[in-house]
């Protein structure tokens, strides 16, 4: 036996038997690009997310909106005389500008001819009002819900009662017919009998007993339809009542879940300086100026001016900005927290811009930063300074993915005057940060 460890030689797929064969060309390549493409669409999520993190790295920059204008109201700190107005609604207004004048060296009783402002407001008497309408309707739910409880328990003591009384009233009914029918013909049939002599009186007797018993069966069970028919009856009436007891609860409960979000909303509008009749709303107490984003984006709803306004009897404007309106009259006495007018101040800072807190080094005043706006215009800015609160971006501001995480809160000027076409309260940029607390950097468009 002879045993070889040698392999034959591998078969050449080009020839066959020891002839060579020769192959045509290939009739389609192979898809290398389709592949590669391929590839690139099924790594593209991995590739944006690296991308993200890399340029999170190498760029700081943070999501912001276009500050918009501080919407204040002016309150007579003591109550005083009108005694000079400068200003008058729509006028533009400078810093530290003279807007009016007090007298609160008058008498402390002022003569009948000289009405004395309230410091309450049409807004503070509808909340009165509503607050009435209110009360009222609670006691209504009350007793709705009362009136429900009754109507309740009364169906159910109803419904118990036709459940014991319930008798299956047709079928029992027909079967008594047909009783007092077959004892009437047996009747019947013993009456001719004992006629003709063929039965006794005794024998005659037990049938007329058992036609009388059917007879009165008869009776009991339409005494029974007729009491289940009633009973039937004041089910369906206590059903009913029931029904208009739940819908007068339903529309009481709506009447007041709705009441009450009419005084929410009026007691927000009392709370903002707002144009008009909601700008009258004072509280009594030394307040001069408040602050409150009550219109457009809440971006720096939370800013207190912190200028001097006041100087004796003097009210001064306390940055740039435009008379809203003017609530009081030469010679017109104002009680202590009484509107006096309505202002629409410039913002302190241009951007309001909402930083990631681990890039807190990159608030520091003076940091060099550029704000893109979204037609592409570049605007060097320079950072203010830092809100003394967090807060997360508005919607119109969020970051990638749509998420809102709290930030920092970074106030930005911007170096050259924004162009008239972007100058929009709220409109969201992008601003990158150049340098942690830098030099300024030039960013012409």
């Amino acid at each position: 036996m002879k045993v070889s460890f040698n392999p034959g030689p591998g078969r050449d797929p080009e020839r066959v038997d020891g002839i060579k064969v020769h192959y045509g060309p290939s009739r389609r390549p192979f898809p290398r690009l389709r592949w590669y493409l391929l590839i690139l669409v099924v790594s593209s999520p991995l590739l944006y997310f690296v991308a993200l993190y890399v340029r999170d790295r190498v760029i700081v920059s943070a999501r912001g909106v276009v500050s918009p204008p501080v919407f204040v109201s002016l309150r007579a700190a003591d109550e005083a005389l009108v005694k000079k107005i400068h200003v008058s609604p729509g006028q533009e207004v400078s810093a530290r500008q003279l807007l009016l004048e007090l007298d609160s060296s008058m008498p402390s009783k002022p003569s009948a001819d000289l009405p004395l402002r309230p410091p309450t407001s049409p807004v503070a008497e509808q909340i009165e009002r509503v607050n009435t309408i209110i009360a009222n309707l609670k006691g209504e739910l009350e007793r709705a819900r009362q009136q429900v409880e009754y109507h309740r328990q009364r169906l159910e003591r109803m419904e118990s009662l036709r459940q014991q009384t319930a008798v299956n009233s047709a079928g029992e009914l027909e079967r008594a017919r047909q009783q007092i029918e077959h004892y009437r013909e047996r009747l019947e049939k013993m009456e001719t009998l004992r006629q003709q002599g063929a039965a006794t009186i005794g024998e005659v007797a037990p049938v007329r007993a058992q036609y009388l018993a059917a007879l009165d069966a008869h009776a009991r069970l339409e005494r029974d339809l007729g009491r289940d028919l009633a009973i039937a009856t004041e089910v369906e009436n206590a059903r009913q009542q029931y029904q208009v007891a739940l819908d007068h609860q339903a529309r009481v409960e709506r009447d007041l879940a709705m009441t009450e979000k009419d005084r929410a909303a009026l007691q927000r509008e009392l709370a903002t300086v707002a144009i008009g009749p909601a700008a009258r709303v004072a509280p009594q107490g030394p307040v001069v100026y408040e602050d409150d984003s009550a219109f457009g984006s809440r971006t720096g709803g939370y800013l207190r001016l912190r200028e001097r306004v006041r100087e004796g009897d003097r009210y001064l404007a306390p940055r740039p900005g435009t008379v809203l309106d003017v609530y009081v009259k030469e010679g017109e006495l104002v009680a202590r927290g009484a509107a006096l007018l309505a202002l629409a101040l410039k913002a302190e800072a241009d951007i309001t811009a909402f930083l990631d807190p681990k890039h807190l080094r990159y608030a520091a005043p003076g940091t060099a930063a550029s704000a893109i706006f979204p037609d592409g215009a570049r605007l060097p800015a320079e950072v203010l300074g830092l809100e003394e609160f967090t807060q997360k971006p508005p919607p119109e501001a969020p970051e990638v993915l749509g998420f809102r995480r709290v930030s920092l809160v970074v106030k930005l000027r911007c170096l050259k005057p924004i162009p008239a076409q972007s100058a929009i309260s709220g409109l969201p940029v992008i601003v990158r940060f150049h340098s942690a607390g830098g030099a300024r950097a030039d960013c012409s468009p």
